[in-house]
This record gives structure tokens, C-alpha cells and sequence, in this order.
């Protein structure tokens, strides 16, 4: 699977990097979730909801934040295991100012 896309924010570069690198911020805005455990600044863990139609159950994510590029870029690196499988799943986010202010924040994801 692959995934791109962007959004943009109203905030500066600076206070969206603070957000997606702070495991606490970024667990609450992922949906569906019921625990969050924060081990240190680039690693976390969390219990989610997940599935596909009627086929639905909690699986245990495991996340660690990869590369850090201040105010520009960020890696994270997800393993997920329940419901008789493993997913696994690298994205990236980028940063860039916007004319007028704000930021456009693009991701991939594979």
C-alpha cells in the first residue's frame, strides 16, 4: 500500500513540528484509539481499534519516531499486531511554509 497527500495548517512550521514530534499530541489525533503509553521521546505504544468492514478488533502499535529534521521533517515507524496479522508501515512528513503563513504538511506512506 502507498500513500501520499497534504493539508495545510494555520500554525507556524516551528508549532507543527512541536506536534508531530511529541508521541502524547500525535497517539490523541489517531483514531479510535483507547490506551497510549509514552516510553521516551521517539517511542510510544498505544491500543487501537482497527478493521475492515465487520471485521474489527484491538490491535497493540507499537511507534518510534526514526529521523528528525527540525522545523522540516520527521520519520515514523509503526508495528501493529492483532487480529491474526502484523502490519507494519513507514511514513514520512514534511514541512514547507506557506505564502501568507501557515504550513503545508505533506506525508508518504508505505
Amino acid at each position: 500500500m502507498h500513500y501520499d497527500g497534504s493539508f495545510e495548517v494555520s500554525s507556524s512550521k516551528d508549532v507543527v513540528y512541536a506536534f508531530v514530534v511529541d508521541p502524547a499530541k500525535i497517539a490523541r489525533i489517531l483514531p479510535d484509539v483507547q490506551d497510549v503509553r509514552i516510553i521516551d521521546a521517539d517511542n510510544f505504544s498505544l491500543k487501537a481499534k482497527l478493521g475492515i468492514s465487520f471485521v474489527k478488533g484491538l490491535m497493540d502499535v507499537k511507534c518510534t519516531i526514526t529521523e528528525k529534521t527540525p522545523i522540516t521533517s520527521l520519520k515514523l515507524k509503526a508495528t501493529a499486531n492483532g487480529l491474526s496479522s502484523v502490519v507494519e508501515l513507514e511514513t514520512n512528513f514534511t514541512l514547507e511554509d506557506r505564502e501568507g503563513g501557515g504550513t503545508l504538511v505533506s506525508q508518504v506512506c508505505c
